[in-house]
């Protein structure tokens, strides 16, 4: 143990020294510490090639010392797991000889590292000496602003919006409160371009309204929530003295000027950010909210807030009791308002060769109104269908051309760093490519963008956070198509796109772009049928260009031919991996050299066994083997993989031996029961940071209940479903020890999900009838005689029982006990009986399923009576 910690200080010390330099070089004051320049940079770069090109070496620069950082950080953590897997297996006079040949390793790995780090900062520092020439320097500096919204609009150029005008304009009518707080707060949601603002002001114009309110504001707010400003406009729109600085003087006046009023406000373009009393405080949207509000109270009842945001979160924060989300227009409408601004008598009539271009440039807007009106006004008055043609076939997000991107760029700009990674990072997939959003928050996790804010946090949860966000500030949206999936809207598409161009490329097909110099993530997109394609050949060329920096390889349809090992060769600092669909059925050896690997797919391919040289992979975080339901051979000590989160097992046959070792582990999928030492079920004992779903199978195959306690169920508080089965055949005839097994897997209260199969025992245990979150239950092919108390789960919503055939009659003891009978399944809305065949007496015991919304008796034969009387 002495010497195992001594090769971890020793590396410690012998690094520091390259990580110091690095660190401390005064060139990450000038760059790296001043993020008020890089965001006016980032924004800058849409309107200044010459910035775009300085952000581009500066982003070229911050990998290759990303890449160091992470050479030496592994060969640190290599070491490490060494020195102690040494020691664990030799004397300690082989251990010192092989120290001491690492010891002269590490030194020749040294030099090489410390020429990196003096050309990393020389390029820094070259790229500091044009900070003024560029105008980047000096925070202070403000771009220029987007133009404030007024109350006033041309009702003419509004189309679409009728039905959910009249929806709000009846809630602002109406002189009730949804809450005991006297003024009700109506939220108008939707991305840049939505049509938000047009909304609000159709309704602040509307006669009835006018006559409803005795004091109106309409209070644009922008991109800082200021109480004191706002406050101030707020008096100046009704007329009446703003005089001073004292906020509190301010909200006195304001209060006595809504006494008993009826009072609408306005406030357009709310974001999250606030700001304080003073310069330089900052305090939460919500506390700044609250204070705002306070003179509203004085207003009499039916006073309305109506707030336009394209941030969901702003709307939770400010209590929104009505919530309209806008949705983009239907085609109809689009071409309506593309029609009156795109001709000079707002009809096409005279042209009517343009129709048809017209309307397949109104589709590419998917309802956007910015879209439209901004296509629509650059096409005035231009008759020539070879200028249509050429709007047509070029992409929409063209600065020179086109309003919208400035829109979108605001959004972009609010985001923080960690999210504008996120965020261009999808740049890579094609447009209207469905998202799946675990899938997606791996990817983060591989490429670094998931930071841990908190020691005990899971990575997974952090970037689901990170997704969230995202989603509510309209970046993503619902596919309509995929149940699950998002999608992202095409312009938003299109603005991720102009952002990491120069580092991103997507083969698609024969559509083969240039292919830029410094590029570090790549997608392939190639039919099954185009194997001697443009397409194919420019990926393998890329094999053979200057491509060693890739970090991201990521493969979305089947690849028939491809030289692996060669590209294993070549790319040293790949991070993500994704094998999908390559005709395979062999990996490497050499994938154990990829020590910056994170993300490994072989999904759908013929890969039967895992090298051996896989467990030297420290950084791996996510391990998906192939899903043809071949028998997986997994490398010997796969607990070395210490950063492992996320291990796919849902097709394998057997667990990989010691998986309790995977101390890290976020997402199992399945775990399949073994009798040998190191596939027993008390291999679940250190995964206390699991989540989601969970199967354990083979139940049959755990000894002795002692055993099942062995894996603390209950400790694993981050799963939400869990799938417990027993296999029909071979089921032991000790029904005894099954019970007990069942009985000491019980699982966390948080679990809202859980699924009986095959379960041998007589009873259910105690345990099941106490799951107060439990919201879906399924039990099947049980062989008890009764069932277990679930009427009293408080949160049930799902229920379903089948196939238990030796239940003959469901009574009191379903319901709970019989005085209590009546306020059983209280949430109840589905109920399933099926494959039921010797049940025959069900008595309700006057519990009235109130919330009852589907019942299904199946293949009951034996059932009889009146089941609810």
């Amino acid at each position: 143990m002495a010497l195992e910690i001594f090769a971890e200080s020793f590396v410690s010390a012998s690094l520091e020294v390259i990580f110091d330099r690095l660190a401390s070089s005064e060139i990450w004051n000038v760059i790296g510490g001043q993020k008020v320049m890089l965001d006016h940079a980032e924004v800058k770069q849409f309107t200044d090639k010459g910035v775009k090109k300085w952000l581009v070496k500066v982003k070229n620069a911050v990998y290759d010392a990303e890449d160091l950082l992470d050479e030496i950080s592994t060969e640190a953590l290599r070491c490490k797991m060494e020195a102690a897997d040494s020691h664990s297996k030799i004397g300690p006079t082989h251990l010192l000889n092989d120290f001491s040949t690492w010891f002269k390793a590490i030194n020749l790995d040294r030099q090489s590292m410390e020429s990196r780090v003096k050309d990393i900062i020389r390029r820094l520092e070259v790229l500091a000496q044009v900070i003024d020439v560029l105008d980047l320097k000096g925070g202070s500096k403000k771009l220029p602003q987007r133009l404030h919204s007024t109350s006033l609009v041309d009702e003419s150029d509004v189309v679409g919006k009728i039905e959910i005008k009249e929806s709000i304009k009846r809630l602002l009518s109406d002189n009730s409160t949804s809450r005991k707080k006297k003024i009700d707060v109506i939220s108008i949601i939707g991305m840049g371009g939505a049509g938000k603002n047009t909304l609000a002001q159709l309704l602040y114009n509307d006669e009835t309204v006018q006559y409803h309110f005795q004091r109106k504001a309409w209070i644009c707010v922008s991109e800082e929530f200021s109480l004191l400003k706002i406050t101030k406009s707020i008096l100046q729109t009704i007329g009446s003295d703003t005089q001073g600085e004292s906020l509190d003087l301010l909200q006195q006046n304001l209060r006595k000027c809504l006494v008993d009023q009826k009072f609408l406000l306005v406030l357009d373009d709310v974001w999250e950010k606030s700001t304080g009393e003073g310069e330089g405080i900052r305090v939460p949207l919500r506390t700044a909210w609250e204070r705002l509000r306070i003179p509203f109270l004085a207003a009499a009842e039916g006073s309305k807030v109506v707030v336009t945001t394209r941030n969901r979160n702003v709307a939770k924060i400010m209590g929104a009791d009505h919530i309209h989300p806008l949705e983009g227009l239907s085609e109809v409408h689009s071409w309506s308002l593309f029609e009156k601004l795109a001709f000079e008598d707002g009809e096409f009539g005279p042209y009517p060769q343009l129709e048809s271009i017209g309307r397949k440039i109104v589709a590419k807007c998917k309802g956007l109104p910015l879209a439209v009106k901004s296509l629509g006004s650059l096409l005035y008055s231009k008759t020539d269908a070879r200028e249509w043609e050429k709007i047509l076939e070029s992409e929409i997000w063209s600065l020179k051309d086109a309003e919208i991107l400035p829109s979108l760029i605001l959004s972009y700009e609010d985001l923080p760093l960690h999210l504008k990674q996120c965020f261009a990072y999808c740049s890579i997939f094609p447009k209207d490519h469905a998202f799946d959003k675990q899938y997606l928050i791996l990817l983060w996790m591989a490429e670094g963008f998931v930071q841990f804010r908190k020691s005990n946090e899971r990575m997974v949860e952090v970037g689901e956070q990170y997704f969230d966000e995202l989603l509510s500030k309209c970046f993503f949206q619902k596919s309509v198509t995929k149940e699950s999936g998002f999608v992202m809207h095409d312009l938003i598409h299109d603005l991720a796109q102009c952002i990491p161009r120069e580092f991103c490329i997507r083969f698609e097909d024969d559509k083969v772009s240039e292919i830029p110099e410094n590029f570090r993530h790549a997608l392939h997109f190639i039919s099954d049928d185009i194997g001697g394609s443009p397409g194919i050949k420019c990926l393998e060329a890329t094999v053979e260009r200057k491509c060693e920096r890739l970090r991201t390889s990521l493969q979305l349809s089947s690849v028939r031919r491809f030289d692996l090992h060669t590209m294993l060769s070549k790319w040293r600092y790949i991070r993500v991996l994704s094998l999908y669909c390559y005709n395979l059925h062999d990996l490497p050896d050499s994938i154990g050299e990829l020590k910056h690997l994170r993300y490994l797919d072989m999904s759908h391919t013929k890969i039967k066994k895992l090298p051996d040289s896989l467990r030297d992979l420290y950084n791996l975080q996510t391990l998906i083997p192939s899903k043809h339901g071949h028998c997986i051979e997994w490398p010997t000590r796969i607990n070395k993989l210490i950063n492992l989160r996320h291990l796919d097992t849902s097709c394998c046959s057997e667990m990989p031996c010691h998986i309790g070792g995977l101390r890290n582990l976020e997402k199992l999928n399945n775990f399949i029961v073994g009798q040998r030492d190191g596939f027993r079920i008390d291999e679940l004992r250190e995964l206390s940071n699991i989540g989601g779903r969970l199967e354990i199978s083979e139940l049959q195959n755990v000894g002795c209940a002692k055993d099942a306690l062995g894996a603390k169920m209950e400790d694993k508080k981050h799963l939400d479903e869990l799938i417990l089965r027993w296999k029909k055949e071979g089921t032991p005839n000790d029904v005894v020890i099954q019970s007990g097994v069942l009985n000491n897997l019980q699982p966390h209260l948080h679990l809202k999900q859980l699924t009986i199969y095959g379960y041998p025992g007589e009873h259910f245990p105690n345990w099941l009838g106490g799951l107060q979150n439990l919201v879906t239950l399924e039990l099947r092919d049980c062989k008890c005689s009764s069932l277990p108390p679930l009427g009293q789960l408080p949160s049930l919503k799902h229920l379903s029982i089948s196939r238990m055939n030796g239940i003959e009659r469901v009574g009191r003891e379903f319901f709970f006990h019989e005085d209590a009978a009546s306020s059983s399944f209280r949430f109840l809305q589905t109920f399933i009986f099926e494959n039921m065949h010797n049940w025959e007496e069900w008595s309700c015991c006057g519990c009235k399923f109130l919330c009852l919304q589907e019942l299904y008796l199946i293949d009951c034969p034996k059932l009889t009576g009146n089941f609810f009387h």
